[in-house]
């Protein structure tokens, strides 16, 4: 077996995006979410993004910066770029960037005030194009805040899965008592559902999404 050593990462663990045998990614630290940094006064060192080719090249398209949190990266098969989100406490901004694997640096889209994103629950960039959106799972709403604002509400336990040209497709766990799942599609210009499917959606790895129906 062949084996490769990379010193200096001794605290980094690898991992491979959803939908790319090519590009990898690692955070760190590794553990937290947005929401956990949001006290205030509270102090973060702040999170390093490395993005890693297959022939073992290290990228670093976002600076590591004091109180700065960087949220797990998002890889677009169908641009072949990669949505990065960060969050900025100590200036109070949510940044939304995309970066082109290899390149230097990632190209800013967006800056937005931190409170934009409320309680930064399940805020997050979906695809495709990249999007930023929030599901709020307990008052049945999706929120659509970049590039577009709009608010949908939704039906309990379904949440946003990705955007599909002008419909945005959700998935819906129901139990009662037994347990199953829907595919729920809607018009993304006012909200209502176009189609429900019982059954199961995932994202393949060349960014086509299946659908297993009955």
């Amino acid at each position: 077996m062949e084996s490769r050593t990379f010193p200096g990462y001794e605290d980094y663990y690898i991992e491979q995006f959803d939908n790319t045998s090519r590009w990898f990614y690692s955070l760190y630290p590794a553990w937290g979410d947005a929401e956990d940094y949001l006290n205030p006064g509270a102090e973060f060192e702040g999170t390093r993004l490395l993005i890693i080719d297959g022939d073992g090249r290290f990228f670093e398209p976002l600076s590591k910066k004091k109180n700065v949190f960087i949220d797990k990266p998002v890889y677009s098969a169908l641009s072949g770029t990669i949505g990065l989100l960060s969050f900025d406490y100590g200036r109070g901004l949510i940044e939304m960037y995309e970066y082109k694997p290899g390149e230097k640096e990632a190209v800013i889209l967006t800056s937005l005030p931190l409170e934009k994103g409320g309680d930064l629950i399940n805020l997050r960039i979906e695809k495709e194009p990249f999007t930023l959106a929030k599901t709020e799972i307990h008052a049945c709403l999706v929120r659509f805040i970049y590039p577009f604002e709009k608010t949908f509400e939704l039906e309990k336990n379904e949440t946003l899965f990705c955007l599909d040209g002008g419909r945005f497709i959700t998935s819906k766990w129901i139990e009662d008592p037994v347990y199953r799942e829907e595919i729920i599609t809607r018009d993304l210009s006012d909200g209502k559902i176009i189609s429900r499917e019982r059954g199961h959606i995932t994202e393949m790895p060349d960014g086509t999404v299946w659908k297993t129906v009955r």
